[in-house]
């Protein structure tokens, strides 16, 4: 019962997770939402630790993030 099947990604379709390696009785772990794609992130991220649009964009154009 390590690996678990979601068919919750509506990009990917039916994929496979490691269940949590923790588990209690009383509070089981569920999957409640999929973990982010590549770069699905990258700019709120970057937005919440100073950088501004122009320096987001500049990094895109240039490839250090997708």
């Amino acid at each position: 019962d390590t690996i678990v099947e979601t068919d919750c990604d509506p990009v990917l379709g039916t994929t496979r997770y490691l269940r949590q390696p923790v588990r209690f009785e009383d509070t089981p772990a569920s999957l409640r939402r999929i973990p982010p794609r590549l770069g699905q992130q990258t700019e709120e991220i970057l937005a919440d630790v100073g950088f501004g649009e122009a320096d987001i964009a500049k990094l895109r154009e240039e490839g250090a993030i997708v």
